[in-house]
């Protein structure tokens, strides 16, 4: 049997032998040795060299702490310096460390006292699932701009299936180059791998070794060498395989298929089978959330509300980011502030126009933030947006031709105005569909677009101002007065209408002019006793 290629490096120096994809042809790791007995033991026959899908894998090991980091719970300085993460539940172990621990001799797995022994100066923290949930998820939103199929794999890994998206990105390694960078600039350090299976692509990226297969042919000889621990199976599991001398994924796909399936369990069988390629590992995209939801614990207490905005510079920033990769924008944030012993301090805040830029936010917030009275100092804060809006360019009105920037002036002058006066000072007129004209419109936020009346009927006329409950008229004979006879210039226009909810008028309106010229819209009502009644006024 032939011996399988070697795998390829991810980020190889590119030269004329470079392909269309940004590959090498030959050449690459020396992590796997191709291993022909792996191939023959497993009964695995791709028939295709050809892969169906390309998935690289991105493994994150230093999640646990590096979300401390992005979540505000360590600082800077604390974070360069030796660091361990460890469980809070049970006897605490140390389940991820730093460059700087690490160099120290502290280990994963290392008791927290042996940690200390090594490391006098070692800082110790909680895990936080919470937060390495949300930045594994604000890493997966991202990466969504490369590919739509993008898939978590809990608790620290993002796998993206990218063979009909790589050349759109300069091939293979250059979209790599550019995930890799996109992940530091979240704060995380990943362990990148490619296959041609998203299971083989996990395992050989928590192998941390920079690997990539394009045909599934080369995938049993290439994972033999794969030791257990980057399986994550059971330890039971493992404890038994090692007493049979079984200490690599070459080792499994050499034993019998049956027998494994009794001894091991059908599920782990399920899972060498997926990453051959033998059977279909099938993966629920992920779905980012419809909504930015974000939350950082301050250093210190914040006492006045003038001093929160500095504090919220990386919440802002997240939620630009968030928004960006979506195309869409708000019109609310919704901002909770934190105390120790009372609940939350509720903010809102309202956009006149769809808000993307951090800029935007800040000019808005700091109006409200400024004046603000805290009831207690605030030790945290939780940003949440309201429903995201697609951010479309719309075309400019005629009257703003001349200046583009109009819209967005009174915009922003609408938002300063609110923040100052308060949410209810500041409204828009929204046209309802109803015959009764004092109830065919109605008060709407000033940030909401208000709907533009139809003309229906080009013969009708109408006043720009009502009067809020119509005014009885004299009449002279059954003619209406006011400072004398009044003329008549049009009508009757009938309307009839509200009889479904108890409000029933029948009336015949007219437009009258005064004696000085004044022109009115007047009615009479077509119950007993038939009065006359001023309802608006013409400009």
């Amino acid at each position: 049997m032939a011996v399988p290629a070697k795998s390829l490096d991810l980020f190889p120096p590119r030269g004329p032998d470079e392909n269309r994809d940004g590959m090498r042809s030959e050449g690459g790791s020396a992590l796997l040795k191709s291993t022909p007995a792996a191939v023959a033991a497993s009964g695995s026959h791709p028939a295709a060299a050809t892969a169906r899908e390309l998935w690289l894998a991105l493994h994150l090991p230093g999640l646990p702490f590096e979300a401390l980091r992005a979540a505000g719970h360590v600082s800077e300085r604390e974070y360069h310096g030796p660091l361990a993460v460890v469980e809070s539940a049970g006897r605490q172990q140390v389940i991820a460390c730093n460059a700087a621990a690490l160099g120290l001799g502290v280990t994963a797995g290392m008791d927290i006292n042996a940690a200390y022994a090594l490391a006098r100066r070692l800082r110790i923290h909680e895990r936080q699932p919470e937060a390495e949930r949300l930045l594994l998820e604000r890493l997966a939103g991202w990466a969504g701009r490369f590919t739509p199929r993008v898939s978590l794999e809990l608790p620290d890994a993002v796998l993206l299936e990218i063979k009909g998206s790589r050349r759109l990105f300069g091939g293979i390694a250059a979209l790599a180059e550019q995930l890799a960078a996109g992940a530091r600039e979240h704060g995380v350090t990943p362990w990148i791998a490619l296959a041609p299976t998203s299971r083989a692509a996990l395992w050989f990226a928590r192998s941390g070794e920079k690997t990539s297969i394009t045909t599934v042919r080369d995938l049993p000889g290439l994972l033999a060498c794969l030791p257990l621990a980057v399986l994550r199976w059971p330890e039971p599991r493992v404890t038994l395989l090692a007493s049979m001398g079984v200490h690599a994924v070459g080792d499994c796909l050499r034993l019998p298929r049956d027998g494994f399936a009794r001894r091991v369990g059908p599920a782990l069988l399920l899972e060498l089978d997926q990453a051959t390629g033998r059977l279909p590992d099938v993966r629920r995209d992920f779905r980012p959330q419809v909504r930015f939801s974000g939350m950082r614990d301050f250093d210190d207490e914040i006492g006045q509300g003038s001093w929160l905005l500095e504090r919220l510079d990386s919440l802002l920033d997240d939620l630009a980011e968030f928004l960006e990769a979506r195309q869409a924008g708000v019109q609310s944030l919704l901002l909770l502030l934190l105390h120790r012993d009372r609940p939350p301090t509720r903010q809102v805040f309202r956009f006149a126009l769809l808000a993307t830029q951090r800029e935007h936010f800040v000019a808005v917030m700091s109006e409200q933030l400024s004046r603000i009275q805290l009831q207690a100092p605030a030790r945290g804060a939780k940003l949440r947006s309201g429903p995201l809006l697609m951010n479309a360019t719309l075309s400019k009105p005629f009257f703003f031709a001349t200046n583009a920037h109009a819209p967005e002036q009174i915009s922003r002058l609408l938002e300063r105005l609110q923040a100052r006066l308060g949410a209810d000072s500041l409204y828009r007129l929204q046209a309802i569909d109803d015959h009764r004209p004092e109830h065919a419109w109605r008060k709407v936020a000033s940030w909401q677009e208000g709907k533009t009346a139809e003309k229906k009927h080009s013969g009708r006329c109408r006043p720009l101002w009502l009067l809020a409950d119509p005014q009885p008229l004299e009449h002279v004979g059954g003619w209406p007065v006011s400072g004398g006879p009044l003329e008549i210039r049009r009508g009757p226009e009938r309307i009839e209408g509200g009889w479904w909810a108890g409000r029933d008028v029948a009336r015949d309106y007219y437009v009258a002019r005064t004696a000085a010229g004044v022109r009115l819209w007047i009615y009479r009502d077509r119950h007993v006793p038939h009065g006359w009644f001023l309802h608006g006024f013409f400009g």
